[in-house]
């Protein structure tokens, strides 16, 4: 693997950098993790001679036993079921893996793990030596990064050793840069979006803004209540319809009596009238 005018080689999930002498393998696993392998032994190949069966095929048969290494320990989210994973290194001699979360073509990609080798230029070679090293070189210095990796039968009891031992991440999972804290981060000449980080923001900010106006409607509800009547005993049922009913009827009673009253007034006075008139005709 090599850069070259600014473009870098890389590995998909499933592929793999293989060492000269053909007894160690870098392999970008499909589940997320990069991943050294180890043969104890020399490799043989099961075509050197032609006899093997599956050579007339033009196939090869690994029939070595390999043991491992140095892992990464990443694993893809693989929330739409179409992630897929990517080893690449950059000009500015950094080495990612990067989830593609939408297939291969995706346009943004989230960082699931980058180490800075301190190496950069157009130049630089990435490799597995021969004794099972990880080694970056080239560049506009002559240092070199190395990641070399006991390899052992059960998984996780590998030892490293190397230059690379001052940048690689110490803790495990997935490693996020700091600038990706609010879920963009610049990656060579593209953006990648962390969209898992800003779908939590803005439930987190729907949930407050929530809270917020519950609150404001509660104490709203007993500021009112405070200006008002004491709370009354509920009445039963149809009880309030009956009084409304007997305060009309009460009015309307009181109104009639009024009229008549009134009335009554009238005739009395107007009866007077009459009678004084009468009098006064009489004397004359």
């Amino acid at each position: 693997m090599s850069c070259d005018n600014g473009e870098c080689d890389y590995l998909w999930g499933g592929e793999s950098l293989v060492s000269a002498n053909c007894r160690y393998l870098l392999t970008m696993e499909s589940g997320g993790s990069l991943s050294m392998f180890g043969n104890p032994n020399e490799y043989q190949d099961p075509c050197t001679d032609g006899a093997n069966e599956g050579c007339r095929r033009r196939r090869r048969r690994l029939q070595n036993v390999w043991h491992y290494g140095w892992s990464s320990d990443t694993v893809i989210g693989d929330d739409a079921g179409q992630s897929v994973p990517k080893f690449t290194m950059d000009t500015d001699g950094t080495l990612s893996i990067l989830e593609y979360v939408s297939g291969a073509d995706s346009p943004s990609a989230l960082v699931l793990w980058s180490v800075s080798t301190g190496i950069s230029g157009d130049d630089i070679n990435i490799e597995m030596s021969d004794s099972g090293c990880l080694t970056v070189t080239g560049g506009s210095t002559s240092t070199k990064w190395e990641l070399c990796s006991t390899f052992t039968s059960e998984p996780g009891s590998y030892t490293i050793s190397g230059s690379a031992l001052e940048t690689l991440p110490q803790s495990d999972g997935p490693v996020f840069e700091k600038e990706e804290a609010f879920g963009f981060t610049l990656f060579g000449n593209e953006v990648v979006l962390d969209w898992r980080i800003l779908f939590i923001l803005v439930v987190a900010m729907l949930c407050v803004m929530a809270c917020i106006c519950a609150g404001c409607a509660y104490f709203r509800k007993q500021r009112r209540q405070s200006k008002g009547t004491p709370n009354r005993p509920l009445r039963p049922e149809g009880t309030a319809n009956a009084n409304s009913a007997a305060m009309t009827h009460a009015v309307d009673a009181a109104t009639e009596t009024k009229s008549r009253n009134f009335l009554t007034e009238m005739v009395e006075t107007k009866m007077k009238d009459e009678a004084k008139l009468c009098v006064i005709l009489r004397r004359e």
